[in-house]
């Protein structure tokens, strides 16, 4: 099963968030992993990125450069 997160850039520039999408779907390619990233209007916090993906995999995520916090925030959904 896979948990639904916000993820909040530092960057409020929209092409971070474009490169940070694209880091995700390599890191979940690298981990074996099922991930779903999709883009998200901006908020006053930076750019957002909503993220389908397993607990162990969004642990991998809070520790990559560039992210400001993770917020659980869906149910679990079969991938």
């Amino acid at each position: 099963m896979s948990d639904k997160y916000i993820v909040t850039l530092h960057s409020h520039d929209s092409k971070h968030q474009d490169t940070m999408r694209d880091a995700l779907l390599d890191m979940g390619r690298e981990f074996n992993q099922a991930v779903l990233v999709l883009k998200r209007a901006p908020s006053a916090e930076g750019q957002q990125l909503t993220v389908i993906c397993k607990e162990q995999f969004v642990e991998k995520v809070g520790n990559t450069d560039g992210v400001k916090s993770i917020v659980k925030t869906g149910p679990s959904y079969q991938m």
